[in-house]
């Protein structure tokens, strides 16, 4: 079985993230699980592509999405609690230089 485990670069004004060095302590196989690991940009629109390039190149059995939402101090639960995040911190998608969304 393979893993795709990813988490998001530094953000915010950040020097670290939190949950991308917790993947970058997973160990590169678990089990009987090889884990890819993946660093995606925080730049809306190539984080999607970078993950999708990610899938298409290493067809994982499954894909985990590691992620730092500061402010909350729980779990977020389920694809709707998901997209309601999206809404709230849209104002918060940055785009980096000479690139747009």
């Amino acid at each position: 079985m393979k893993l795709l485990l990813t988490a998001f670069d530094p953000f915010g004004g950040d020097k670290v993230n939190p949950a991308l060095e917790a993947v970058r302590l997973v160990s590169e196989k678990v089990g009987n699980v090889v884990v890819v690991k993946l660093e995606v940009p925080t730049v809306f629109r190539k984080s999607i592509a970078t993950v999708a390039t990610a899938i298409a190149k290493e067809k994982p059995d499954a894909v985990l999405c590691i992620g730092q939402a500061g402010g909350r101090y729980d779990i977020t639960h389920g694809i709707e609690a998901a997209i309601a995040a999206i809404g709230e911190y849209e104002k918060d998608i940055r785009t980096a230089e000479g690139q747009t969304h």
